[in-house]
């Protein structure tokens, strides 16, 4: 004697046999589907619904896009641009201050002779 199941198997606390198990586990399967489809049409389904709508609002990756974006513009052209003023303003100063010296050098050396310093240097010409 054979018996279906075995009796090893019916030891191990199935009644069924496998093909059984694994039709009512398909059975199964398929109750949970309907389940879940119809799940969307009560109340359940509703709350999922706004928490995915909710979910796709919250979707918020355009802030740091946004926020690099504005760091760049920030820091980078305007700083800059503001460095490149700075820099050019102490340039000028620079220049002017080299303009200033030149021109109180050369103010005196080609200024001319008077004729009181003439008449002191050659004796009275």
């Amino acid at each position: 004697g054979y018996s279906c199941p075995t009796e090893e198997f019916q030891s191990m606390g199935h009644s069924l046999t496998l093909y059984d198990l694994i039709t009512t586990y398909g059975i199964n399967v398929t109750a949970t589907k309907d389940d879940l489809v119809n799940l969307t049409e009560t109340k359940v389904g509703e709350a999922m619904d706004e928490i995915e709508d909710f979910l796709c609002n919250m979707d918020v990756s355009f802030v740091g896009k946004r926020y690099n974006q504005v760091e760049k513009e920030f820091c980078e052209t305007m700083f800059g641009g503001f460095s490149q003023i700075s820099g050019a303003l102490w340039a000028i100063a620079l220049l002017l201050e080299i303009s200033a010296v030149l021109a109180s050098i050369l103010s005196v050396r080609l200024r001319g002779v008077s004729e009181d310093e003439a008449d002191d240097y050659y004796g009275g010409v």
